[in-house]
């Protein structure tokens, strides 16, 4: 379930492969909900809705709409992660899709118990139990609703937006905020703005309380916090 670059033989695909980069977003979205997507799009919106655009723009419309693994694999991936993180909810949605897109309840269920045998996850046996459950249950709705009808793998994306990107130019320090696309430079301060915030700070570090010194000696939380607050007095 996991790939190392150490190790190609456990890679899912080769070095550089190209991948959805830039332009409008793909359709996967579209693809996983169905006739639920603008339900879900109105719930992301309801909870962050940059977060919102952004999972719908990039995570799904870039990373998701990317080619080198079919969705059926993708859900099977996304399904035993939920399944560790205890998210049931979201695990029944994506088991649906996955069954849609060709995956069956034993790779489902395979996937979790793959995702859980990794030792350093410490699944607790009742999470596993419960995704087991939601699984079966999915397999249900996904037999009333869909059985008969696949869904298609193929997503739709702008036409030369499946590439290669190239090595952006190489700087020795982090950009601008004025040489970035779409940003505009704050304005340079005036030296009578500058003194005044410069007041205000030393007028609120001078009242700030002081702290009983600790015994020499001492190396407690305090007695540090009381060195900063004095080295960070202005001279009176």
């Amino acid at each position: 379930m996991r790939s190392t670059p150490s190790n190609p033989a456990l890679q899912f695909m080769p070095k550089h492969v190209p991948g959805k980069v830039g332009g409008p977003p793909g359709n996967a979205f579209e693809l996983v909900y169905t006739s639920v997507t603008d339900t879900v799009r109105a719930k992301l919106h309801d909870a962050d809705p940059v977060l919102a655009e952004w999972i719908r723009t990039h995570l799904y419309g870039d990373i998701y709409s990317s080619p080198g693994i079919p969705l059926r694999l993708k859900q099977l991936l996304i399904c035993s992660n939920l399944a560790m993180a205890d998210m049931p909810d979201q695990l029944f949605g994506h088991a649906i899709a996955g069954l849609r897109f060709g995956a069956t309840l034993q790779q489902l269920e395979e996937a979790v118990h793959l995702a859980v045998a990794i030792p350093e996850h410490s699944i607790k046996p009742a999470i596993v139990d419960e995704a087991l459950k939601i699984l079966t249950l999915a397999q249900r709705k996904y037999r009333r609703d869909f059985a008969g009808s696949p869904a298609s793998q193929q997503v739709a994306v702008a036409f030369g937006s499946v590439r290669i990107p190239p090595l952006a130019p190489l700087t020795n320090g982090p950009p601008s905020m004025s040489a970035m696309s779409g940003t505009v430079a704050e304005p340079t301060p005036k030296p009578t703005q500058v003194r005044h915030v410069q007041m205000v700070t030393e007028k609120t570090i001078a009242a700030a309380p002081k702290v009983p010194k600790p015994s020499a000696g001492s190396e407690s939380q305090e007695g540090f916090a009381w060195d900063v607050l004095e080295s960070e007095r202005p001279p009176m």
